[in-house]
């Protein structure tokens, strides 16, 4: 009578058990989602407002470029080569600063397109993991040990993320192109290894899933054919 008792609520224990470690694991990772996807909108709306910004100053500057163009093309050459020294670095300046303005803005587009690598990254761990907690398939153990990977891959991918909004908010302040340029893509490797890391373990899980379920379909066939 006792161990009917036991195989009756045995069931119960292990279904309270995979709720509350699947909402500690949940739990655990779920603020690190929420940093990152913060981050990335934040990161994304403030690249947006530089680049208007930007824009706006490289339409001042193409309309100059253009006049100097026009004066360049009515002008003959003998004509340049007698213009005064000030003239010549007055219209270098002009282009000087349009091909810098460029630059930048090539920058920040760049930023702009890591930060949403980052938000599709989200994303594409969010429906993985939802499947893989609602689908039943995977013991407790199982979901605790891939929930301890993924948030390895959140930590890293927030800290990066934080570094991208640093960076950002350098075009602000002194900073060689160079080295800018430089942060970029150091911090582009390191993200797009993130989402590399993560597209990766969804595969292998999405591959054991689908064997797990093929052979569920052939217990249950294997099953009606022994009753």
């Amino acid at each position: 009578m006792k161990m009917l008792h036991l195989r009756k609520i045995r069931p119960l224990l292990l279904m309270f058990a995979f709720t509350t470690i699947s909402i500690q694991s949940r739990a655990a990772v779920l603020p690190i989602a929420e940093i990152i996807r913060q981050g990335v909108t934040k990161i994304i709306v403030a690249v947006d407002l530089k680049i208007q910004r930007l824009q706006n100053e490289t339409i001042w500057l193409q309309q100059a470029q253009q006049k100097i163009e026009n004066i360049l093309s009515e002008s003959q050459l003998e004509e340049i080569a007698t213009w005064g020294q000030r003239q010549k670095e007055l219209y270098g300046d002009y282009y000087e600063s349009l091909a810098k303005v460029k630059q930048v803005i090539t920058q920040v587009q760049r930023v702009k397109s890591i930060s949403q690598t980052q938000a599709e990254m989200l994303k594409a761990y969010q429906e993985s993991w939802n499947m893989l907690r609602q689908d039943g398939r995977f013991t407790v153990a199982e979901l605790e040990l891939i929930q301890s990977r993924y948030g390895e891959i959140m930590r890293k991918s927030a800290f990066h993320l934080t570094e991208l909004s640093s960076l950002l908010k350098s075009f602000s302040f002194q900073m060689s192109d160079g080295e800018r340029l430089e942060r970029i893509d150091v911090l582009d490797r390191h993200m797009s290894k993130n989402f590399g890391d993560l597209v990766s373990l969804n595969l292998q899980l999405e591959t054991i899933h689908a064997q797990r379920k093929q052979l569920s379909k052939e217990g249950r066939v294997l099953e009606g054919l022994l009753k």
